[in-house]
Formats: C-alpha cells, sequence, structure tokens
C-alpha cells in the first residue's frame, strides 16, 4: 500500500480547531473551513530487491575443480531509485452524511535497476546459473558474467478511510479499499569463455504480472502541537494476479525458450513510519504540508522464473520496495 499522510483537518473537529485558531490569530467568529481537496505529491526514494536474482557464484580453481556448482552465489548490485506518487483525496465535513469517512487515491510509479559484473583470469572459473540450456553440465564454467535487471512497478489504489479519536493527542484511522498493482521484470544476461568455445550464451527473461484484490489496513496518529505529527500505518492486500513469463537462452550450438501464461495469488504487505509538519491560512481555506517517511512494501511470491536444468537458484521469491519518501501537501 502507498499511503499519504493524514491531514490536521482530516482528524481534528473543525469547531475544535476554530477556537483554538482563533485564540492565537483572532479571526472573526464567521469564519469557516471550506477546505474539501488535499493534493500530495510525492518523491520516491526506493531501493528495489529480489533474492532469486543470482547469475553467477564465486570462482573455482579449473584445474582441480569438477563441480563449479557448489560456491556462494552472487548477486548483481541493487541501486536507489527516483519514483513519483500523486494522490488525490476529498474530506466531506461534518455536515455531510459520509462524515467521518474520508476518501483518496492515488497512483505510483517507480522503476529500479540492478547490474552485476564478475570476471576471472583464465585460472579460476564461475557457474552460468541462469542458464536454462538443457545440456548444462556441473562441470562447466565461464570467465565472465554480466547481468542487469530492471523492475516497474505501477500502483493504483482507491481507500475509504475513517476517523477514530480514542485520545486527544492519539488517532486511530483504518481503512479499506482497492489495490491493484503492474509489475513487469526484465533481466538480461551473457555468459562468455571457459566452456563456450562457440561464442557467448545470451540470457533474456520477462517476469511480468498485474494483480487486484482487496486491502485492509491501519494508521495510528500523534499529535504533537498544532502543527506536528508523527504516523505509522500497515496494510494487507492478497492480489489475484497474471502473470507471464517468458525466457530465452541462445548459444551458437543450442538454444532453449520457456513461455509461459498462469493466474495466481500473492500477498502484499505495505509499512510505514513518518513525520509531517502542517499549517494552514487565509482563514483555514487553505492548507500547506511537509512530509518525511520510511517505507517497506513486500510482494510475495513475485518472482516466477523457473529454474534450470539442475535447480540452482535459491533463496525466497519475494519483490521487495523500501527507501525514503518526501510529499508536499496543498490543501484546498
Amino acid at each position: 500500500m502507498i499511503f499519504s499522510a493524514p491531514q490536521m483537518s482530516y482528524i481534528q473537529p473543525a469547531e475544535d480547531q476554530y477556537v483554538q485558531q482563533a485564540e492565537v490569530q483572532n479571526w472573526d467568529e464567521g469564519s469557516e473551513n471550506s477546505r474539501h481537496w488535499e493534493l500530495t505529491q510525492t518523491i520516491l526514494y526506493w531501493k528495489a530487491k529480489e533474492q532469486r536474482l543470482q547469475y553467477t557464484n564465486q570462482s573455482a580453481p579449473i584445474d582441480t575443480t569438477t563441480d563449479f556448482t557448489q560456491n556462494k552465489r552472487v548477486r548483481p548490485h541493487f541501486e536507489w531509485d527516483l519514483g513519483f506518487r500523486e494522490t488525490l483525496a476529498y474530506l466531506p465535513d461534518e455536515c455531510s452524511g459520509l462524515y467521518p469517512w474520508y476518501f483518496d487515491g492515488s497512483w505510483t510509479f517507480i522503476k529500479n535497476e540492478a547490474k552485476g559484473h564478475k570476471k576471472t583470469d583464465e585460472s579460476e572459473g564461475i557457474f552460468p546459473i541462469q542458464s536454462i540450456l538443457p545440456d548444462t553440465a556441473i562441470s562447466d564454467f565461464v570467465f565472465e558474467a554480466r547481468t542487469k535487471w530492471n523492475v516497474r512497478l505501477n500502483v493504483a489504489e482507491g481507500r475509504a478511510i475513517y476517523r477514530y479519536k480514542p485520545a486527544s493527542y492519539f488517532f486511530l484511522f483504518p481503512y479499506v479499499g482497492l489495490k491493484a498493482a503492474w509489475i513487469n521484470q526484465k533481466i538480461k544476461t551473457r555468459y562468455e569463455g571457459g566452456s563456450l568455445i562457440a561464442g557467448p550464451e545470451k540470457v533474456h527473461m520477462r517476469n511480468n504480472s498485474f494483480g487486484i484484490g482487496p486491502e485492509v489496513g491501519l494508521k495510528p496518529f500523534f499529535v504533537f502541537g498544532n502543527e506536528w505529527h508523527l504516523y505509522a500505518f500497515v496494510s494487507y492486500a492478497p492480489l489475484v494476479s497474471w502473470f507471464h513469463t517468458k525466457q530465452e537462452d541462445n548459444y551458437a550450438v543450442n538454444s532453449s525458450h520457456k513461455n509461459k501464461h498462469f493466474c495466481d495469488l500473492i500477498s502484499t504487505l505495505d509499512s510505514g513510519a513518518g513525520l509531517e509538519w502542517l499549517i494552514s491560512f487565509s482563514r483555514d481555506r487553505y492548507l500547506l504540508g511537509l512530509q518525511a517517511g520510511y517505507e517497506y512494501h513486500i510482494y510475495f511470491s513475485e518472482y516466477r522464473l523457473p529454474n534450470g536444468p539442475l535447480d540452482l537458484l535459491t533463496g525466497n521469491r519475494n519483490l521487495t520496495f523500501r527507501g525514503w519518501t518526501f510529499s508536499v501537501t496543498i490543501g484546498f
């Protein structure tokens, strides 16, 4: 779940808020809050990670080794990248039959990358773990391995959020909604030298999915004065997901191709925490907010590419995103 912090206008009854502000700013008794919309622009600085992206292993001497599959696996280096989130919220006033609910929708996009390169001298060899050639043997080895992975995440969410105030400084916001996620993964790996006497081996793979399902979550919210707030959130969503996986392994004297479509149910878990600063102006008709937070998102069993004939890839199949968020909110 990708969820911007709720604003003070969501959580404080209008009449109490105006009394406090009038004492400070000497507003007229007739002033009233006409804000019903809030727009939040968020910049993401995230890193993705997937354990199954092993592309080779540590090297072994070629003159004494008969099984090159036993050494520790090597993964690519996962990079930090920028993304964005757009959130629009509608806040019914207290006279509305929808109060104390409010509603929001968001769109999130980020593209993350990982790169790996390992090269040995000709006295040691490494294993082409991602190879799916049917004649791959444990005695095979290469001198150089390169890989590049990228993932595109698009998430659309709509939520109905309930405002509950158990204490003057503490709020609980349970919510329900609908979540849809598009995840496109692409892997390119190249092996050279060693047993590949006829030329390089090129592996191209895709792991794409679209999932949709209900979402439930909870957001505790702490208030420190009228401007500073601390929030956290956690949510869960089971997604009915449609997968398309594709693998191509091309070598000069051999090749292998796999292509599969299927549907499965995956789970997602989202969490985060942050700090926000809010201020209203122009007789409380407008709001400006700044937020900074840290989030962690898990897409369980997202990696669905099958192993090669030796079944060497290890670790869970989860795809994770984690990192910082920086937001600006305008209420009107």
